[in-house]
């Protein structure tokens, strides 16, 4: 499965893929075309539904750069197909951390 763009573009947050704004960002945008028309008001509630509080524009600058960037990309039902297993995932990995979550404090 590749989502490299995204996976990139949440590589220098802290925790990756498991850091709220990384997880936000794949449910938003489950596909590499999704994810490159997000606009900066989307970004900027990405960023705050994923509890950003501070450096909100920096990060929706990067963002959004980052998801423009160049990849390579699926004919549109292959890249359909991958955003619905990139959820299926996303939620099994939600589910994951919540029991995680749950089992570390009780």
């Amino acid at each position: 499965m590749r989502h490299s763009r995204r996976l990139a573009a949440v590589q220098p947050i802290a925790d990756g893929i498991n850091a709220p704004l990384a997880r936000t960002l794949l449910a938003t945008a489950p596909t590499p075309e999704q994810a490159a028309r997000l606009t900066h008001p989307q970004l900027r509630a990405v960023l705050k539904r994923a509890g950003r509080q501070r450096g909100i524009d920096a990060e929706v600058e990067r963002l959004h750069a980052a998801l423009r960037a160049l990849q390579m990309r699926r004919l549109p039902l292959v890249e359909r197909a991958m955003g619905r297993q990139t959820l299926a995932l996303l939620n099994k990995f939600e589910a994951t951390c919540t029991a995680a979550d749950a089992a570390r404090f009780p």
